[in-house]
């Protein structure tokens, strides 16, 4: 190995000691809160095979020529071993762990922490897992004031109400389903899962003038009330009136606890920041 590349390849990813000290406390504030509510640790495997890896992600060759990416967010690989073990239909889990992002040739992978909390149940009409997920971010969020001083947002989903924008486009639902399996993949940027979704509603043969509506219901952001306004040519699309009441019923439950951070609803992928 060159002297320089010795010298320089690790540089970027030395952390300092108040660093390590902070990620550290943030680590067991986080874990005590989780397991309070019977979740367990359950971090994913470090390499992922993949025949298309995700951009910017850390790509490897075994040697047996396949390819694998280094972990590029902590929500695939749990998604995978459910599928991979069907029997599992309920079990609460949390990970904090390191994600990696490929950086110019000769530098070091970019490391950066990310946590996730999960719950898998198999009854999908019961909203308490949901509200505890909102209940366990407002835990967390109260064990650091100056967080939650500076305007904290929840943003909340609904995939119902993402399925009936896209078939409002006359998608069948197997092309709905596809096109929001690609929503929901992480992106750089907004505007780089915008083009995404752009080019393979066009791929589907739909109309631009569809297209644009689309897009324009897919980048609503507000309250409840908001969303539910924008959304009423919707509402005959089977599915969004439930969607929009389950909706409501998750904020009756957060007033019923005084749980005071704002929630908003959106239905695009968007760049979430990590510590």
């Amino acid at each position: 190995m060159p002297p320089t590349l010795d010298a320089t390849f690790n540089v970027s990813s030395w952390r300092s000691n108040w660093f390590v000290s902070l990620a550290e406390s943030v680590s067991e504030i986080l874990r005590r809160i989780m397991r309070g509510h019977g979740a367990i640790s359950f971090l994913p495997p470090l390499l992922t095979p993949a025949k298309d890896p995700p951009e910017s992600s850390v790509s490897l060759m075994t040697r047996l020529g396949s390819i694998v990416y280094a972990t590029f967010d902590i929500r695939t690989p749990f998604v995978r071993f459910l599928k991979h073990n069907p029997s599992v239909c309920h079990m609460k889990r949390y990970a904090i762990d390191k994600i990696y992002r490929e950086r110019p040739a000769g530098v070091h992978p970019k490391e950066v922490y990310e946590c996730a909390f999960d719950i898998v149940t198999s009854n999908s009409g019961d909203l308490m897992p949901e509200f505890e997920l909102i209940a366990t971010t407002w835990e967390v969020l109260c064990e650091f004031p100056t967080v939650l001083k500076k305007n904290t947002v929840i943003r909340l989903n609904h995939s119902n109400l993402v399925l009936a924008i896209l078939n409002y486009g006359g998608l069948d639902q197997e092309k709905c389903e596809a096109i929001a399996a690609e929503l929901f993949k992480t992106k750089h940027s907004e505007l780089e899962a915008r083009w995404d979704i752009e080019a393979k509603l066009r791929s589907y043969g739909v109309a631009e003038n569809i297209v644009t509506s689309i897009i324009n219901l897919i980048s609503i952001e507000g309250t409840l009330r908001e969303v539910s306004s924008q959304l009423e040519p919707l509402t005959s699309i089977s599915g969004v009136f439930p969607a929009l009441q389950q909706l409501e019923t998750l904020i009756n439950y957060c007033q019923t606890l005084e749980i005071t951070v704002s929630l908003r609803f959106f239905f695009s992928c968007s760049k979430h920041k990590k510590l």
